[in-house]
């Protein structure tokens, strides 16, 4: 998982030396797309940035916007930035987490690929304690606070899902959206029981892939 995140910082401190400034508000953001010499496009994934009330649900400190010879227009004829990351206001979207981002990724296969890894390794330990439901199965070694839950991915790259919780929080890395697009978040978490804990985990996917469903 470690990997994970040094991937994640390594990708922004790349797309810095290509950064450009944001418009003030986003109505909506591209991720764009790289050609076969990888070089980046216009083109990728959209995230519509506003809610049914028009509001703009981005927060502009957390968005990177990148240079591109040439951007596309909305619907009111205002650019469209082509960005590695956006972070979306929780007091706009009304979401209990602690946080949710959409990055970027080179292959969100090989990332979620890499943050599955610790969990599969639980899985052959003789004496991890394991708990399944109906849509997940949760490990725990012994001698450790981190319980893995693994679900099967909601979105059609069928990237391995495991998000990772320990007594207060539960933190999901990679969530592959599509083959470029990783979503990652967090939340506080009170669940000692590892049945409650995934039962807990589901509806909290189900609520984050309720509302990207009108933006993405």
């Amino acid at each position: 998982m470690r990997h994970v995140f040094a991937t994640f910082i390594l990708a922004i401190f790349a797309s810095k030396s290509n950064a450009m400034e944001c418009p003030e508000r986003n109505r909506f953001v591209d991720f764009g797309q790289k050609d076969l010499q990888g070089k980046l496009h216009k083109g990728g994934p959209i995230f519509r940035a506003f809610d049914a009330d028009g509001t703009p649900l981005l927060l502009s400190e957390q968005t990177d916007c990148l240079e591109v010879d040439l951007l596309a227009k909305d619907g009111r004829a205002l650019d469209i930035p082509v960005v590695s990351q956006v972070e979306v206001d929780m007091t706009v979207a009304k979401l209990d987490l602690l946080h949710l981002r959409l990055n970027a990724s080179d292959d969100t296969q090989i990332d979620a690929l890499e943050n599955v890894r610790v969990h599969q390794e639980r899985l052959v330990l003789p004496k991890a304690i394991k708990a399944q439901g109906a849509d997940f199965v949760c490990m725990h070694a012994k001698g450790s606070v981190e319980i893995s839950c693994q679900f099967a991915p909601p979105y059609k790259p069928n990237a391995p899902l495991v998000i990772y919780c320990d007594n207060e929080t539960c933190n999901m890395p990679v969530l592959a959206r599509s083959e470029t697009l990783n979503v990652s978040t967090a939340w506080a978490q009170e669940q000692t029981d590892m049945e409650a804990l995934g039962a807990n985990i589901s509806s909290k996917l189900q609520t984050i892939v309720r509302f990207l469903a009108p933006h993405t």
